[in-house]
C-alpha cells in the first residue's frame, strides 16, 4: 500500500557535512525547505570555516541561508522536528551514524541514504547494500516503521552546488516516501527518477567504484610507459565490459537490467571513470605505486578510497554467487583483474592487458 501524509514535511536533517551532504543543501532550500546540516567529529574544521566564512572549504561554495549547523555533540538538537534524515557519510561509517541516529527517529520519519558503497556482514558474511545496513540497525526498535529511501546515479557534489544539469535516481520500497523525495529535492537542472529497484541502484552505486578504479590503472599506465598515446580506446572497451560485468552481478541479485542501463548504473560509471579520488587511486597503481602506498597518499590528501573495499566486497559476492550458481566467475574477467591488482600484488599493466584479452 502507498503511504501518504508526507505533504507537511519541510524539515530537512543532513547527516554529514562533507561534499555531498553540503550540495545537497542547495536544492532543498532552493525548494524553501528548512535544513540542519550535522558534522561528525570528521567534520570540525568544516563546520567551524563554514560558521565563521559561511563557506565549505573544501566545496567551494556559500553555504545558504536555511542551513542550520550542528555540531557532532549536538545530533539530538539536530534531530527535533525533523520528519525527513539524509545519511550523506561516508559508507563506512554508515552503520555507526545510524546506531546514533535510532534513539531519535520518529515513527515515519524517511530515511534517505546516498552513500555508496557495501559491507560484508562479520556474523554472516553476507554482503550488504547501504540500506540492507540500515534496516538491520532499525529493524529491532523500529521494524519497518521508516520509509528508506536511497539515491542512486552520477551525482558529482560540485556540479549539484553550482546548478550544472543532474539526474539521480531515487530508490524505495515505499513509492510514495521516493515520490515526496523527488517533490522536494527537484529543481530545473536536479532531475530526480523513481523506482522500486532498491537492489540494483545499492549495487550500481557501490560496484561502479571496482570498475571504475581500472579506468585509473590506463591512467598511470599511460604516464608511466611515456608511449605518447592516450589509452582512451582501451579505457572505452574496459567501460563496456564494466557495464557487461555490472549487469551480470545486478541481475544475479534480482536487480533489474534497466537500472544498469540507466543513470544509476552506466551513468553513474561513466562520471566516475571520468576522474575523482576513485580514478586517483587507480592511477597511482598503474603508475608503479603499490595498493598500500596509494591508501597511504590518498589518506594524506585526506581522500575516502571507497573502491578498496567496494572491490573486496563485489569479489567475495561475486564469489557467493558464483558458488550458488548464479553466475560464472569467467564473465567477470575485469573484476578478477581489478581484485588481483588490489589484493594479490599484481601489476595493473598486466591486468589491464589481462583484461582486454578476456573480452567477449
Amino acid at each position: 500500500m502507498l503511504r501518504t501524509g508526507y505533504e507537511e514535511m519541510d524539515k530537512i536533517l543532513i547527516l554529514g557535512a562533507g561534499q555531498m551532504g553540503t550540495a545537497l543543501t542547495v536544492p532543498l532550500c532552493q525548494n524553501k525547505q528548512e535544513v540542519n546540516l550535522w558534522g561528525t567529529e570528521f567534520d570540525a574544521e568544516v563546520l567551524e570555516a563554514m560558521a565563521r566564512t559561511g563557506q565549505h572549504i573544501r566545496l567551494g561554495i556559500g553555504l545558504p541561508r536555511c542551513v542550520n549547523l550542528f555540531s557532532a555533540p549536538e545530533l539530538e538538537k539536530a534531530c527535533q522536528n525533523v520528519d525527513f534524515v539524509v545519511l550523506a557519510v561516508a559508507s563506512s561509517a554508515i552503520r555507526s551514524v545510524t546506531q546514533r541516529l535510532v534513539p531519535f527517529i520518529k515513527d515515519g520519519m524517511i530515511i534517505v541514504n546516498i552513500a555508496k558503497g557495501l559491507e560484508e556482514d562479520p556474523k554472516t558474511g553476507h554482503i550488504l547494500t547501504m540500506v540492507d545496513v540500515i534496516e538491520s540497525e532499525l529493524s529491532e526498535t523500529l521494524p519497518g516503521r521508516n520509509p528508506i529511501v536511497t539515491i542512486g546515479g552520477p551525482t558529482i557534489a560540485r556540479g549539484v552546488a553550482e546548478g550544472v544539469p543532474t539526474e539521480a535516481v531515487l530508490a524505495s520500497k515505499d513509492l510514495a516516501a521516493a515520490r515526496h523525495c523527488q517533490q522536494i529535492l527537484t529543481t530545473p537542472v536536479y532531475r530526480m527518477k523513481v523506482t522500486t529497484d532498491v537492489t540494483g541502484v545499492g549495487l550500481c552505486a557501490a560496484l561502479k567504484n571496482a570498475f571504475a578504479v581500472a579506468m585509473g590503472f590506463c591512467d598511470g599506465v599511460e604516464d608511466r610507459t611515456s608511449v605518447g598515446v592516450k589509452m582512451h580506446n582501451a579505457k572505452a572497451a574496459l567501460l563496456c565490459e564494466a557495464v557487461a560485468e555490472l549487469s551480470t552481478i545486478v541481475e544475479a541479485m534480482g536487480g533489474k537490467e534497466e537500472t544498469v542501463f540507466g543513470p544509476a548504473g552506466i551513468g553513474d560509471l561513466y562520471v566516475t571513470a571520468l576522474g575523482g579520488r576513485t580514478c586517483l587511486f587507480g592511477k597511482m597503481i598503474g603508475g608503479g605505486m603499490s595498493t598500500e602506498q596509494a591508501l597511504e597518499e590518498m589518506k594524506n590528501r585526506h581522500q575516502t578510497v571507497e573502491a578498496y573495499p567496494a572491490a573486496k566486497a563485489a569479489y567475495r559476492l561475486a564469489e557467493t554467487l558464483s558458488k550458488n550458481g548464479k553466475l560464472n566467475m569467467g564473465d567477470l574477467p575485469l573484476l578478477t583483474q581489478v581484485h588481483a591488482v588490489l589484493f594479490e600484488g599484481k601489476d595493473a599493466e598486466a591486468a589491464v592487458s589481462d583484461s582486454f584479452a578476456a573480452l567477449r
